[in-house]
């Protein structure tokens, strides 16, 4: 019977066996070393001995086991004489080393298998309650609920009852006012419950009140409402000069970043810089500077209503309600003469003009055109006629005084037929005469002349039966006449101013072109 290993000796591995000692050679084990022999190794022992190669070594003989041992007395002489003097192991019988050996396969290793998946199972069962209680919220603190776009009570209110602190901060936003726009630490976040959470809270983008601040502290406090673009506006006050005054839009009022807010400052009462500029607006900058003007007019070679001087100077501090007197440049003609200055005066100051130059209303009407036909007369001066015809001599008086020239009226020509102020050459119907009368009348640009002896009049009329001068030119898109007019012993003095355009109207072929010859004959013959 082939002798086999004791039952509780197991091959070691794949690679290696447990050797048997000799059970009744139990004194010889102390001091003896356990030597370990693969399947290869074994086999190679046997098939040396023996001549005999089993690779798979499935029992072992008595014949076996005298081999191994004698391999391992021959093992352990070969280690003591190496070694010397030193401790050397002393080796074992097979059955002793066999004893030595644990075994690492069989029934051992089963159990240390079932202990790792018993111990897999345990922790896979922790993390699953680790992970229900979390969700459960019984540890790690509690979940922050998603409040954006609630009611501000509502979100506050849902926060505590997670067990939260709220704290409020308001922000500018372009929604409605009063809704939570969200929290920090997020939603979804955990926190501990009694940990504080911000609860950001919109506030609507009104303009502040900030009257009083700086402008500073004003622009601040309005670009912290989102503002972006400002205009700035210094006006007139009693308050801190350099404080704001007022704002615009007013406050209170929503608007957009991208609108433009004007902040007034203020600044001390001065006199405005109004030199040089028309009447109008500087009566409405002195107004403005809570100043009180008061203009008088004055005769200059600038144009009628620019603003000459004013008293106190341009930029002077003075008192609230305090009165600047302006300096004006008359709208009146420097000389009742100039007709071609009329235009130039506003029709809401004509009449005072007129008045202060010694002229009164004697009749007037508007026709059917919408133009105003006006007669205005001085005893030492003659008459001025405001008509669309004033080339001729046939005024409907008719109409009684009416209101004159008003503001809004408007006129085509002007006419003035002199009382006296003329050389005493005219009687003489002389080039002299009509060129010192065209002088009179600031007219300039004289670029024709005719007389009764040169005029040429339409078929039927003959001129040479009223003798006449006349001169005639252009001036600043105005056509202008002189005439001079002698019936008996009286001497006529005439003269004209109308828009160039208006002459466009008429058919002068029958004058052969000329302005004078066309003048001469409407005022002669046409009444």
């Amino acid at each position: 019977m082939p002798w086999r290993p004791r039952k509780d000796y197991s091959v070691v591995n794949e690679d290696k066996m447990s050797q048997p000692l000799d059970s009744d050679d139990d004194d010889q084990s102390e001091g003896f070393q356990t030597v370990e022999f693969d399947r290869d190794q074994l086999s190679e022992i046997i098939a040396e001995d023996s001549g005999v190669r089993d690779d798979a070594v499935p029992d072992w003989s008595e014949g076996d086991h005298a081999l191994v041992a004698n391999r391992v007395a021959r093992q352990a002489e070969a280690s003591s004489a190496s070694e010397g003097a030193c401790d050397a192991h002393l080796p074992l019988s097979p059955e002793e080393g066999i004893r030595k050996v644990r075994a690492t396969k069989g029934p051992r290793g089963g159990g240390a298998a079932a202990i790792a998946v018993v111990v897999a199972m345990f922790l896979l069962a922790g993390i699953a309650v680790a992970f229900v209680t979390y969700g459960m919220e019984l540890w790690g603190g509690r979940s922050i609920p998603d409040v954006a776009d609630g009611a501000e009570d509502k979100a506050r209110a849902a926060l505590e009852e997670r067990g939260f602190r709220v704290t409020i901060e308001r922000r500018v936003s372009d929604g409605p006012e009063g809704r939570a726009l969200g929290t920090s630490p997020g939603a979804g976040a955990r926190a501990d419950e009694g940990s504080a959470v911000m609860l950001y809270v919109s506030l609507a983008r009104k303009i502040p009140d900030v009257k009083g601040m700086t402008l500073d502290e004003a622009r601040h406090a309005i670009e912290a409402m989102g503002a972006e673009s400002f205009a700035i506006e210094h006006v007139a006050s009693s308050e801190r000069e350099g404080s704001v005054v007022g704002v615009k839009p007013e406050p209170g009022s929503p608007f957009l970043p991208s609108d433009t807010i004007v902040i007034s400052v203020a600044q001390a009462f001065a006199v405005p810089y109004v030199v040089g500029r028309s009447e109008e607006e500087a009566v409405a900058s002195i107004q403005k500077a809570g100043l009180v003007p008061k203009v008088t007019y004055k005769a200059s070679e600038k144009k009628g209503g620019v603003v000459l001087s004013a008293n106190p100077g341009q930029g002077a501090k003075v008192q609230e309600g305090s009165t600047v007197e302006l300096t004006v440049a008359s709208y009146c003609p420097s000389d009742y003469r100039c007709l071609a200055q009329y235009f130039d005066c506003p029709a809401s100051k004509m009449a005072r003009c007129l008045t202060e130059m010694g002229f009164s209303l004697e009749s007037s009407y508007v026709d059917d055109e919408g133009n105003v036909q006006a007669r205005y007369s001085s005893p030492g001066k003659g008459r001025l006629t405001f008509e669309s015809e004033p080339f001729t001599m046939r005024f409907d008086a008719s109409h009684g005084a009416g209101p004159g020239i008003v503001d809004g009226s408007s006129y085509l020509g002007i006419r003035l037929d002199f009382a006296r102020d003329v050389p005493t050459s005219a009687k003489e119907l002389s080039q002299k005469a009509l060129q010192e009368i065209a002088d009179a009348c600031a007219f300039t640009g004289m670029s024709e002349r005719q007389s009764s002896a040169s005029a040429r009049f339409p078929a039927g009329t003959n001129p040479k039966e009223t003798p006449f001068v006349c001169g005639s030119g252009r001036q600043n898109g105005y056509t202008w006449t002189v005439l001079i007019v002698k019936e008996g012993d009286d001497v006529r003095v005439a003269a004209t101013c109308v828009p160039t355009s208006l002459y466009d109207e008429y058919d002068l072929s029958e004058f052969g072109g000329s302005v004078c010859s066309f003048a001469a004959y409407a005022d002669i013959y046409v009444r």
